[in-house]
C-alpha cells in the first residue's frame, strides 16, 4: 500500500465516506427514540382508555335498552334479577330465567367462560345475541389458575342494581309488596313505572373482579362496608347506566373505593370497611339505587 492510500483511510471523511455511525452517534439516535417513545406512549395510553370507556359506556347502554324494552313488552315489569341463592336454585332446574344466567369465579368454573350462557337469558333477543356487552373491555383480569388454563378472559363484568326486578323466582313476601328482602328498609322496584325520577336511578355498573360473583349488585343502605364494590377501571372511575338509557363514567373520590385486585373472592362485608370520611360514594350509589319504603 502506498504513502497516498494510508493517508486517504486515515482521514475522516474517509471513514464517514464508507456509511458507518460512531458510538456517539448511535447513542444519540437510541436517546432521540426513547425521548419520542416518552413523549408517545403516554399519548398512546390516554388514546386506549378514552376507546375502552367508550366501550364500556355503549355495553352499559345497550344493556339498559334491552332491559327497558324488555319491560315495555312485558306490561312494564322488569326482569328477574336473582342474587346468588336464586340464581343457583334456577341453574340447578335447568332453568335461565335470570336477565343473565352465569355466576363468575377466580376458579376454573366454566360459568366464567359459557358464552352459551349469555345467550339464553330473557335479555338476549333484545341485545340481538351480542356476547360482549356484558363486559367493560378494560377488564382483563384473570387468576393465576385461570391463566394457566390458557383462558382470555371472563365472559362478564356488569352486574344489576340489587333494587330492580324480582329478586327470586316465586313471590316471597317480600319482592311482592315492593321490598328489598337484603335491605327490608328500602324499596324493591318491580315495574319500569315504579321508578319516579329513571336518570337518578342506576341499572347495570362494573362490578370489581374480586366482587363479582352473581349478577346482583347490592349497595348497603344501612351498613358501613361494601357488600358490593364497583369497579374503577377507568383511572379510577366506573361505568353505570341509567333508567332513562344514558350511560356515563363516575369517577371515585376515596381509596375505600378504588381498591386494587386481590385475586380473593370474599365478603366484602367483612372485607372492606368504609371509614366515616369516605361514605360519600357509598352514599352516592344508595341514593341512586334505591328509596326508603314509605310507612
Amino acid at each position: 500500500m502506498s504513502v497516498s492510500d494510508r493517508i486517504a483511510l486515515s482521514h475522516p471523511d474517509a471513514r464517514s465516506a464508507r456509511g458507518g455511525f460512531t458510538l456517539i452517534e448511535l447513542l444519540a439516535v437510541i436517546a432521540i427514540i426513547a425521548i419520542l417513545a416518552s413523549l408517545l406512549l403516554p399519548a398512546f395510553s390516554r388514546t386506549k382508555a378514552k376507546a375502552q370507556g367508550i366501550g364500556c359506556l355503549n355495553n352499559t347502554r345497550q344493556l339498559t335498552l334491552a332491559w327497558r324494552m324488555y319491560a315495555e313488552d312485558h306490561q312494564e315489569r322488569l326482569v328477574y334479577n336473582f342474587d346468588i341463592f336464586g340464581l343457583s336454585q334456577t341453574l340447578q332446574n335447568n332453568r335461565c330465567e335470570n336477565w343473565v344466567n352465569n355466576i363468575m369465579s377466580w376458579g376454573v368454573e366454566p360459568g366464567n367462560t359459557n358464552t352459551t350462557l349469555l345467550n339464553v337469558g330473557p335479555l338476549a333477543p333484545y341485545v340481538s345475541g351480542a356476547r360482549n356487552i356484558y363486559k367493560c373491555p378494560a377488564d382483563r383480569y384473570l387468576s393465576p389458575q385461570q391463566r394457566s388454563r390458557g383462558w382470555s378472559g371472563r365472559t362478564r363484568s356488569l352486574s344489576m342494581n340489587a333494587f330492580l326486578g324480582p329478586d327470586s323466582p316465586a313471590p316471597d313476601g317480600f319482592w311482592d309488596r315492593g321490598v328489598n328482602y337484603n335491605c327490608q328498609t328500602h324499596r324493591q322496584f318491580i315495574k319500569l313505572t315504579d321508578l319516579a325520577n329513571p336518570a337518578q336511578r342506576y341499572v347495570v355498573l362494573d362490578e370489581h373482579p374480586d366482587s363479582i360473583n352473581d349478577p346482583y349488585f347490592l349497595v348497603n343502605p344501612t351498613g358501613s362496608t361494601w357488600r358490593d364494590l364497583p369497579a374503577s377501571y377507568h383511572n379510577g372511575a366506573g361505568g353505570l347506566s341509567f333508567a332513562d338509557g344514558h350511560s356515563e363514567l363516575r369517577r371515585w373520590h376515596f381509596p375505600s373505593t378504588k381498591q386494587v385486585v386481590r385475586y380473593q373472592a370474599g365478603d366484602f362485608d367483612t372485607r372492606f370497611p368504609i371509614p366515616l370520611a369516605e361514605r360519600g360514594d357509598r352514599d352516592w350509589m344508595i341514593e341512586r339505587a334505591t328509596e326508603p319504603r314509605r310507612p
